[in-house]
């Protein structure tokens, strides 16, 4: 016997609930949905390929390049500190404009866009390295002599500073004596320019002498005349070069031929008078010696006085007359300041005649005192 089953299919009308039965096919479609779209999500895959393109600049040395994400793009930025990494950093970004991103379907060519905004470093300023040399006072003294012989002492940066000293000062002077030594430092800017102007004012000087001391510029000496003691102190005080300035104290002194000229012309105008027989000068006489006196200081050398008679009386008397005579007025002239080195005196008698002495007239120019320079001794 056999037997046969038969299948009914029974439509039901009966309606199953939302929950559980409706949420869970949802969730799987979710579930699945997040899987496959998950490393799509944004900046997921950007960060991914900014990551690879950074180890690859890295390991090319190129460690100042930056990445950046925009949206959909990758932009690398950064500065080259030279043409070379510029150049280099461009080729590495040629080669990086395709790269490959993991996805559920493997690896494949990411949908983003990789950007360049490389810049050249602006360049560094050349700062130009000046070794500063310590700088110091060179002093220095110039000494001119009435021999026209000028020395030169101190200090002096170089061989080449101090020839050219020399070679300034040789042609001016009669001789010049080079006392200098080199210190091998470097000295201030205004060393040569005050060697220099002490050399040209002691040029125009009888004697004289000048120092440059820490900074300071001092002068003194004797010039032959006025005007020109007025020129060379302006000189010596100008503010030149910044320098400070010292002591001036530039005089006016007489040559020797002005000495004799301005001395016989003061005697001429204006006797001396003594007492009769006597070594007493009178009082107008004294006048007449303080201007005597104001020329002697002026006088670059020694000076004499000499004493002289008429013929009355004996030789003998007269002779110790005018020897007392010219021996009164040195006297009268150390007391207007005169330097007793700088006076002789010598009496002649009656032997040195100007006139006859067989006239009262005569006599009375016999009877006289006359001032001249020494020739005989001068000053050292």
């Amino acid at each position: 016997v056999i037997k046969t089953r038969k299948r009914y299919w029974v439509k039901s009308e009966q309606k199953r609930p939302w929950f559980p039965f409706g949420i869970l096919p949802l969730l799987g479609l979710l579930l699945l949905g997040w899987y496959s779209l998950g490393h799509f999500a944004p900046n997921i895959i950007e960060r991914q390929v900014a990551n690879n393109i950074g180890a690859r600049f890295n390991t090319a040395n190129l460690n100042w390049v930056n990445t950046e994400v925009d949206g959909q793009h990758v932009v690398l930025k950064g500065q080259a500190p030279s043409k070379s990494q510029y150049d280099a950093a461009y080729n590495e970004y040629n080669k990086s404009k395709k790269t490959n991103c993991d996805t559920w379907l493997g690896k494949l060519v990411c949908p983003v866009k990789v950007h360049a905004a490389f810049q050249m470093a602006p360049e560094k300023e050349k700062i130009k390295i000046v070794e500063k040399i310590a700088e110091r006072f060179h002093n220095f003294r110039m000494t001119k002599s009435k021999e026209d012989r000028l020395v030169i002492e101190g200090e002096v940066e170089s061989e080449k500073v101090k020839a050219t000293v020399l070679n300034t000062a040789k042609p001016l002077f009669a001789s010049v004596i080079d006392r200098m030594t080199v210190s091998k430092e470097r000295s201030t800017k205004a060393y040569g320019k005050i060697a220099n102007k002490s050399i040209q004012l002691l040029d125009q000087m009888i004697t004289g002498n000048s120092r440059w001391n820490n900074g300071v510029f001092s002068i003194s000496g004797n010039t032959t005349s006025q005007e020109l003691v007025k020129k060379l102190t302006q000189t010596a005080r100008a503010k030149d070069y910044g320098i400070k300035t010292g002591t001036v104290d530039i005089n006016y002194t007489l040559t020797r031929l002005d000495c004799n000229k301005q001395l016989k012309s003061i005697l001429a105008n204006s006797n001396l008078h003594f007492k009769v027989a006597s070594a007493q000068l009178k009082d107008d006489s004294y006048s007449v010696l303080e201007k005597i006196s104001q020329v002697v200081s002026k006088c670059p050398v020694n000076i004499i006085v000499e004493g002289h008679t008429d013929s009355d009386g004996n030789a003998q008397s007269n002779q110790i007359l005018s020897e007392n005579r010219a021996k009164s007025v040195v006297s009268v002239l150390n007391g207007f300041g005169i330097e007793e080195n700088k006076l002789s005196s010598v009496g002649f008698g009656s032997n040195n005649p100007v006139a006859s002495n067989s006239t009262a007239e005569g006599k009375a120019m016999n009877r006289r005192i006359e001032i001249k320079t020494n020739e005989n001794h001068q000053n050292g």
